[in-house]
């Protein structure tokens, strides 16, 4: 098992200390975000972070960023993604993941599936010819309240037919559609080039209102963010399906604010790591 740290930093935080962080709890790898000295597309700031990690015995599994391509102009966007493709390739990592468009309230809901689809596998097309000249795969998460879900994937994927392109699996975002981690990754283990691990407390929408810090699914059920191995998810199963499929890519722990304390990263990571191992 290849392990990847990925959390969030503060703006008061570098990437020095995320690196010396990950080192320290026992990391193999860590996921980069539009972050830090990462804020805005540097190569030569991601060359030292590369050179820095290198150094510390720790490999970069991949750069994430958000976007939004399921508007009508896509153009700045595009070019604002390849330069982090550029970013992607300074670091020393082959790997660009970025998101599609995050929908995560039903009041933006209005746009029909087949005119979001339709804008990003266009805005997709430019982006992965030219990651392709530069030998990085673009890879994309299921997020949100659209662009997720087994149905989604299956008519993006079928539009897409490039070796540099593949998927991240998420394993508890895909609960934002009321989905199971185990069909989206049964469905796609050969596409899924990255995997995002974390975990969630669950409730159902019909019971009393579990507060303003839990999050609502599209169907109206409840997820909190909790420690891995604390929640819902059934990891043996899903790294299972992973295993008997190949997969040799990086499983990066995902992490909020209080699963990124010390303590938590420990615990996640020796969570992570058991599951593995006896799936």
């Amino acid at each position: 098992m290849r392990t990847s740290l990925f959390i969030f930093p503060g703006k008061s935080q570098s990437y020095y200390n995320v690196i010396d962080d990950a080192v320290k709890t026992g990391f193999d790898a860590i996921e980069l975000y539009r972050a830090c000295e990462l804020i805005t597309p540097d190569m030569e700031k991601a060359k030292r972070i590369g050179t820095y990690a290198a150094e510390k015995g720790l490999s970069i599994s991949c750069i994430s960023i958000g976007a939004n391509l399921i508007q009508e102009d896509n153009s700045e966007e595009i070019n604002r993604l390849k330069s982090y493709v550029d970013v992607a390739k300074a670091v020393g990592t082959t790997v660009l993941h970025h998101t599609l468009g995050s929908v995560m309230k039903h009041c933006n809901m209005g746009i029909s599936f087949e005119i979001a689809i339709s804008h990003i596998v266009d805005s997709l097309i430019q982006l992965c010819d030219y990651a392709q000249e530069r030998d990085i795969t673009i890879v994309n998460e299921n997020q949100g309240f659209l662009t997720n879900g087994v149905e989604f994937f299956e008519e993006l994927t079928g539009r897409l037919n490039y070796a540099n392109y593949g998927l991240v699996a998420d394993v508890g975002n895909i609960f934002f559609v009321d989905q199971r981690p185990e069909s989206f990754i049964g469905r796609f283990a050969p596409r899924i080039k990255h995997v995002h691990v974390k975990d969630y407390l669950y409730k159902p929408g019909g019971g009393l209102y579990p507060g303003e810090e839990w999050m609502m699914t599209r169907e109206g059920n409840y997820l909190y963010n909790t420690v891995i191995g604390y929640g819902v998810i059934e990891f043996p199963k899903i790294f299972h399906i992973l295993k008997q499929s190949g997969y040799t890519g990086y499983f990066s722990m995902e992490c909020g604010i209080n699963e990124a304390l010390p303590q938590n990263l420990a615990k996640g990571l020796r969570n992570m790591k058991r599951y593995y191992e006896i799936c």
